[in-house]
């Protein structure tokens, strides 16, 4: 998929920050290649499909393309794929080395950041994981925020570390999220936590020396 260079920059706003400014220029209906999934939502099934389907290896290939440029650009300290909206990923062995900035990002379909490394702040924010995610013997180096993010698939954290600060706080749970052997070695928050009636949380064995859940009702963890 051939991303077309024209002059009008993406047009997609992002809910939570005002003076948000996409620096991608627009390749399909005003948005840029990143954020055009963004179009799906509210679209009956079949149209969903229609618009996802036929572009959704076109997207891969550029944000993976993105995600390499910035990591080789020693001028690039952030990483910033706010809002995107992508499509499944195995992002399996990968170093980020620049702070990273996820929020407000769909993930679409399943998405793996197994033996992965984050050395900066990792940012999840008010993102979206509507398949499942796979995060085993990974790390996070540095702090780390999924507060409020919207769990709805299986999501495992297995065999892995938060050295730094971890924020769950105001997540919703709709499918398993599960942490496995997994250290939290700083500040872990998981206060406000919401579950689905389908939504468990499940944390085996886990040191929770760390760990707030204030409000969060005990009954929801096993």
């Amino acid at each position: 998929m051939a991303v077309a260079q024209t002059k009008q920059t993406c047009t997609f706003k992002l809910r939570n920050t005002a003076d948000f400014t996409c620096p991608h220029p627009a390749w399909a209906k005003s948005l840029c290649v990143f954020h055009f999934l963004s179009v799906r939502e509210g679209m009956p099934d079949i149209e969903n499909w229609k618009v996802a389907s036929p572009n959704e290896d076109g997207i891969r290939t550029e944000f993976l393309g993105l995600l390499q440029s910035t990591e080789s650009d020693s001028s690039c300290s952030v990483a910033d794929f706010r809002g995107f909206c992508l499509p499944s990923l195995d992002l399996r062995g990968r170093t980020f080395t620049k702070d990273v900035l996820f929020n407000e990002a769909h993930f679409y379909g399943s998405v793996v950041f197994s033996e992965t490394t984050f050395e900066k702040p990792a940012n999840f924010s008010n993102a979206v994981f509507a398949g499942s995610a796979d995060f085993y013997s990974m790390g996070f180096e540095d702090s780390v925020s999924f507060s409020q993010v919207r769990f709805e698939g299986d999501v495992e954290f297995v065999d892995g570390v938060c050295n730094g600060s971890a924020e769950f706080a105001q997540s919703t749970v709709s499918g398993r999220l599960q942490f496995l052997n997994w250290r939290f070695e700083g500040e872990c928050s998981f206060e406000y936590v919401r579950c689905a009636k389908t939504g468990t949380i499940l944390l085996e064995p886990v040191n929770l020396d760390n760990a707030t859940f204030l409000r969060t009702p005990l009954e929801l963890l096993e």
